[in-house]
């Protein structure tokens, strides 16, 4: 699946559940970075009702269903399939602006089931509640962590536990850091380009600001190429998480026009000058290498699937 085709299953996601009487189409649009209050208090209720109804938790939290065995079950439920997995890590990624479009899809059923929305309304609250951002988007698509850094893509953890690191990011922590692509026959469908800033700033207060996937690359001479790219950078519908046949130089340069400051010191780079927010800093993409990630075949971080965190 390329990533404009995994793009496209966000707008919109279709929601088909007879036994809680959802039949909703819900496009997510938003833009968000980590989650926000209102994601955390539907995170927390929806987790605390299941913790409370299902598994007697006595206060109903988040930290009783935390508790449970990954994945759990449902049972005793008739408007829900007891062989069904479920994991509290999904719940957190569909408030959370990290879901896959099938986290999206189920956060919506539990919100049904636990009263938090009424199935006529689903649509309304899925598009109120639900949102992503670019590494999650870039997570999602490679099949590792969404809440992977952007700059452990350029870098790694390195040794050790990140701090605050969720579970998905520790079990995918030791794979993602890509290398630098330096030769441009290497650039294909699905390398990854990072942004990369003189300057810090946004989460982590990094040099490393955006991330998004190449869809396409075209030569045209020289040192010329047209470039489509999918990334989620900021709110709207699907063509805003596309940009389209680009013309960029590439280059070897390793530092932003006017800066000091070096990208990946003693690597072999491939990039080309850009600018970043809205005072239009000066700002390096570059290539890096996903081919060793090939093999999580299937896009999204599933409920209930291959890491079951």
């Amino acid at each position: 699946m390329s990533p404009e085709d995994y793009l496209r299953r966000f707008h919109p996601i279709s929601v088909v559940d007879s036994k809680l009487g959802i039949n909703a189409s819900i496009d997510i649009t938003r833009y968000i970075s980590g989650m926000d209050e209102k994601g955390k208090t539907e995170w927390g209720k929806i987790c605390g009702i299941i913790a409370g109804r299902y598994f007697g938790s006595k206060f109903w939290s988040v930290s009783d269903l935390i508790k449970q065995t990954q994945p759990f079950y449902i049972k005793g439920e008739k408007l829900i399939d007891p062989n069904e997995p479920w994991t509290e890590g999904a719940i957190r990624r569909a408030f959370g602006g990290r879901a896959s479009p099938d986290e999206f899809a189920d956060g919506l059923r539990l919100a049904v089931l636990t009263g938090r929305c009424k199935a006529a309304k689903a649509a309304d609250y899925g598009a109120e509640q639900f949102g992503l951002d670019c590494n999650a988007f870039v997570g999602n698509w490679l099949g590792v962590s969404p809440s992977t850094s952007i700059s452990a893509y350029a870098h790694g953890y390195g040794k050790g536990t990140p701090g605050g690191a969720t579970k998905d990011v520790l079990v995918t922590k030791d794979i993602v850091q890509l290398p630098p692509i330096a030769e441009a026959k290497d650039i294909r469908q699905g390398t990854v380009l990072a942004t990369f800033t003189a300057s810090v700033g946004g989460v982590g207060n990094s040099h490393w600001r955006h991330i998004a996937l190449v869809q396409s690359i075209t030569p045209l001479s020289g040192d010329k190429f047209r470039i489509t790219l999918a990334e989620w950078g900021r709110a709207g519908p699907f063509e805003t998480h596309m940009t389209r046949n680009r013309e960029v130089t590439l280059t070897t340069d390793k530092k932003p026009k006017g800066k000091d400051t070096e990208m990946l010191p003693g690597k072999k780079t491939l990039s080309f000058h850009t600018s970043w927010g809205k005072a239009d800093e000066a700002a390096l993409r570059v290539f890096l290498d996903s081919s060793s990630l090939d093999w999580c075949a299937s896009r999204g971080w599933e409920v209930g699937g291959l890491y079951g965190s």
